[in-house]
Parts: structure tokens; C-alpha cells; sequence
């Protein structure tokens, strides 16, 4: 189900026009898809046979949170902030399934995961009734 939000997301993102320049562009790829290659390099001796399904996982997660930052940019940034906190709620999943628990893991997991939601949805809500 994460998954599909995430995929529900990257295209609800792409009905808004691209909210930045070429050079924000690229600094916004970089910057997504390091932290998902430290993220990756972080667990990959804990994945076991879960390699595969974790670096499609982890490729969808970087497009919608790439997706979001480009069409969201100065314009929305309760979106922004939300695609943040859903990418923060995944990586302690991860982490803490993978790697070693982190204290009070189920907290930090669930309320980064309902603060994004929030932030998402009533983010675009804001931008579709603009429009």
C-alpha cells in the first residue's frame, strides 16, 4: 500500500506544471537520489534476498519525492514538507527493519507517515482548488 501511494502521488504531482528552473532540476535530482543511494548503501548487508524489491522500492520512493519537489517548488510547501516526512517515515521502516530497531521506532514511523498524509492531500487540495 506504500508503494501505491507512492505511485498515486508521483501522478497526481504530474498534473501541475514543473515549478522549477533546469539547474534547481538537477540539483533536486542529485540531492534525492543521494540520499537514496546512502540509504541503499546503509542497508544493503541486511537485505538478504529483499535487494531487488527494496531498490524498486527505493527507486519509486526517489521519483515521487523528485516528482514533488518539481512540481511544487515556491508553490506548495506543505506538499514539499509532506513528501519529506513520507520519505523520513520509509527510511526508519527500512533502517529499523534491516539494519538494527531505533528506540521508540513506532512512533517516530507512524507520526512522520500521518503528518505526511496530512500534508500531502491538504496540499493538494490547496493547488487543485486553486486551479
Amino acid at each position: 500500500s506504500f508503494l501505491l501511494a507512492h505511485v498515486a502521488y508521483i501522478f497526481a504531482f504530474n498534473k501541475f506544471e514543473k515549478a522549477v528552473s533546469k539547474s534547481a532540476l538537477y540539483l533536486i535530482v542529485a540531492l534525492f537520489s543521494s540520499y537514496s543511494l546512502v540509504l541503499a548503501f546503509m542497508l544493503w548487508s541486511g537485505l538478504g534476498d529483499m535487494k531487488i524489491p527494496v531498490i524498486a522500492y527505493a527507486l519509486v520512493i526517489t521519483l515521487m519525492g523528485i516528482t514533488g519537489f518539481i512540481k511544487n517548488w515556491k508553490v506548495n510547501n506543505l506538499i514539499l514538507t509532506g513528501v519529506v516526512l513520507f520519505i523520513l517515515s520509509d527510511s526508519l521502516i527500512a533502517y529499523t527493519k534491516f539494519v538494527e530497531p531505533i528506540e521508540m521506532s513506532r512512533l517516530l514511523i507512524m507520526s512522520t507517515y500521518i503528518a505526511a498524509q496530512f500534508l500531502i492531500i491538504k496540499g493538494l487540495s490547496q493547488r487543485i482548488l486553486a486551479n
